[in-house]
């Protein structure tokens, strides 16, 4: 019960307020009472007290948690379909760039009278056009990945300055700040249009030509124009193969030709791991804990059969996974030394020659699978712990070497089970092609992808066209839009996109091919 001598009215000191004027919104002495206007809604405070008590008294406790439980209901409600309409707006901004972009890059590289044919692998001529895809998938690939990781305004300003490239108008690039724009703009295309190579070269050439022609440009200001070398990538591997009892046994995809290579002057030890950076092919560690590098260039394939030793590993050892990371390190991953299963890890740094020890794995295992993905993260899948085959994927950082590697909490549909022996394939869209290996028992011929945007496993619905392992072998290639691994039984194994199917090239024997040699 409210009482009114408690209130006391802010005009008139010393009187109580006892009414409330409804219209006016306060309340009321008995002196305000004389002189408001007596039209207004004007009750008693003590009548209100009443009647607010009596309300409440007539309120169940259940009504209150309904009316609740309503407005928070409708209060969700109104969220989703605000956060519903966002992202649908999203994805649409995205599709409409994603198409913008793709067109400028189709323009800039596609020849409308060429087409890649099924059986492309055969050709010089549909080699170039398969690279020039590859390259413009995984262009376009980049572009999406940054569209979906909030980068829009970085692809709106680029995708201005990529289209005027296309066709270089620079009749205004007279004075040093359009120069200045123009330089910028260059840099920023570079940055995107880094994997098409020779076409970023011919860009800044035509800038280059221009500007020069133009007499508006120093030599200090024409040099720091000039494409760098590192713009452009190197010519992509087409080498596959294997340490065999003769020594290397090689398969250049480009030219549809075996090779045996015996070494002149080192001993290549048995289950070594191969890996070829930048056209020199390493031969790691080996039984039964070897820890020697070798090192052959294969620009002297046919001339020189001599190998470099290299920086021995910390710790030898077989059955372990190479990756490599920039053209610049190596990776070492787990693997086996003399009887015990190891976690450890290396890696080698080419230019310092230096074999360094990093975060170990999770697990401790050998027949392990690895990959890198964007120079930025390497993934290691499955592996043989002594007991089992393991199908575990763990992820490193590369830039983040202090946080070692992490086990990844992944989904699957079913279908994929433990394995080791495995390979592996970056595709351009960043999805990672694991097919072959062993669950000790049997080879498998099976194939699944593995999207690390998604954290998904699947069967990719095609089998190898014969069971194969794929240890102490170089990682697979791209040549023409198609992949090329050999296998541990040296037999090479080619995934054709274009009828997503497998097909198996029999290779000579060892001895075979060393009598071709001879």
């Amino acid at each position: 019960m409210i009482n009114p001598n408690q209130s006391e009215c802010a005009e008139h000191k010393g009187n109580p307020t006892l009414s409330y004027c409804g219209d006016c919104q306060r309340p009321l002495c008995n002196c305000c009472l004389a002189t408001h206007d007596l039209s207004h809604s004007i009750q008693s405070l003590q009548q209100i007290a009443l009647e607010l008590l009596r309300d409440l008294k007539s309120i169940h406790p259940t009504d209150i948690d309904s009316k609740v439980a309503d407005e928070v209901n409708a209060l969700d409600a109104e969220i989703s379909t605000v956060l519903q309409s966002q992202e649908t707006a999203c994805k649409e901004i995205k599709r409409l760039v994603c198409e913008e972009v793709d067109k400028c890059f189709s323009e800039m590289v596609f020849s409308p009278t060429r087409k890649l044919q099924k059986e492309v692998f055969d050709h010089k001529e549909e080699s170039d056009l398969g690279k020039i895809q590859h390259d413009v998938e995984t262009l376009s690939s980049q572009v999406q990945s940054a569209v979906k990781e909030n980068s829009l305004a970085q692809i709106l300003a680029l995708r201005t300055p990529v289209s005027s490239l296309k066709k270089p108008h620079l009749s205004d690039a007279e004075n040093s700040e359009r120069l200045g724009q123009w330089r910028q703009a260059l840099r920023k295309a570079s940055e995107l249009l880094r994997p098409s190579g020779g076409l970023l070269s011919e860009i800044h050439n035509s800038v280059l030509t221009y500007l020069s022609g133009k007499g508006n440009i120093s030599e200090k200001e024409e040099s720091k124009l000039k494409a760098p070398e590192t713009v452009l990538p190197p010519e992509p591997n087409t080498t596959v193969g294997r340490v065999d009892a003769i020594g290397l046994r090689l398969y250049n995809v480009e030219k549809a030709a075996w090779t045996t290579v015996e070494p002149a002057n080192v001993s290549l030890k048995q289950q070594a791991e191969l890996i070829v950076v930048r056209h020199k092919l390493y031969v790691v560690g080996g039984t039964p804990g070897a820890s020697c590098t070798f090192e052959y260039d294969l620009n002297q394939l046919g001339k020189s059969a001599q190998f470099v030793p290299r920086a021995d590993l910390n710790l030898g050892r077989r059955y372990h996974a190479l990756t490599e990371v920039a053209g610049q390190e190596i990776f070492a991953l787990g693997g086996r030394h003399n009887t015990k299963t190891l976690n450890e890890c290396e890696k080698y740094d080419i230019l310092a020659d230096k074999w360094i020890c990093i975060k170990p794995l999770n697990e401790r295992k050998d027949g392990v699978s690895a990959c890198t993905i964007s120079n930025s993260r390497i993934y290691c899948v499955g592996g043989w712990d002594g007991k089992q085959a393991l199908g575990s994927i763990e992820f490193y950082e590369v830039e983040q070497l202090e946080r070692g590697w992490k086990m990844l909490d992944f989904v699957q549909d079913g279908s994929w089970v433990g394995i080791f022996w495995a390979a592996l394939f970056p595709r351009a869209g960043g999805e990672i092609l694991i097919f072959g290996g062993t669950d000790r028992t049997h080879a498998a011929d099976s194939c699944f992808v593995f999207d690390p945007k998604t954290l998904w496993v699947s069967s990719a619905n095609c089998k190898l066209a014969e069971p194969a392992k794929f240890a102490y072998v170089t990682r697979p290639v791209l040549y023409c839009n198609s992949v090329f691994a050999m296998s541990e039984d040296g037999q090479v194994h080619v995934h054709l996109p274009m009828s997503k199917a497998w097909k198996c090239i029999h290779g000579p024997s060892a001895a075979a091919v060393a009598d071709i040699h001879k």
